[in-house]
């Protein structure tokens, strides 16, 4: 902002006097918004980054609990005031969206399924409630690009959906690793079993 006044000094003032106003709000040190909606700037304090997770699913209407906090795939883990940023290393299948008049990003459900098996961070009933609205096709070729663990995870939530899953069957072929979650799994010949803490 320096570069639009006289001194870094005045500068100073002039956003602290927005502040004062709420007519301008702090996201985090030295990131300001004019607007006092984490979902509209969320996804625009580092690129590539979409929303994912739960708020994805609140999003889509899927769950109504709102989230404590926005949550946002991205390349690094950080925690500001109303957004969790998540790491995740391969960011894919999001789109731009429209939300009160602007432009957001935002996980398609499948990616949202995958991105909430790969970090855990979602109650199950949740993701059962997601996959109803996904297109299976899509889900099951994410799940494959996430690797084994995700596939069998993903096969696990299609079987208790009453959905039969050829692709990722045929994808795991004969592997018979285990893979492990801390979702509380029941006997299922996906190969998924419950971690314990």
């Amino acid at each position: 902002m320096s570069k639009y006044f006289n001194s870094y000094s005045y500068a100073k003032l002039f956003v602290h006097r927005l502040r004062k106003n709420n007519t301008l709000f702090e996201i985090a040190n030295g990131i300001y918004s004019f607007y006092n909606d984490p979902m509209i700037y969320a996804t625009n304090i580092y690129y590539p980054s979409y929303l994912s997770f739960s708020s994805a699913f609140q999003y889509y209407g899927i769950t109504t609990q709102l989230p404590f906090r926005i949550m946002v795939a991205t390349f690094k883990n950080r925690s500001l005031n109303d957004i969790e940023l998540i790491k995740i290393s391969d960011l894919y299948g999001y789109k731009r969206d429209r939300y009160n008049g602007f432009d957001i990003f935002i996980a398609e459900p499948e990616k949202a399924v995958i991105d909430s098996i790969i970090k855990g961070n979602t109650p199950l009933d949740e993701l059962n409630n997601a996959i109803k609205i996904c297109d299976i096709s899509k889900l099951e070729r994410y799940a494959v690009r996430s690797g084994k663990k995700v596939s069998r995870i993903t096969g696990y939530l299609l079987e208790m959906n009453e959905i039969e899953s050829e692709i990722l069957r045929d994808f795991l072929g004969n592997d018979r690793n285990i893979a492990y979650t801390y979702y509380e799994v029941k006997k299922n010949n996906w190969m998924v079993r419950q971690r314990f803490q």
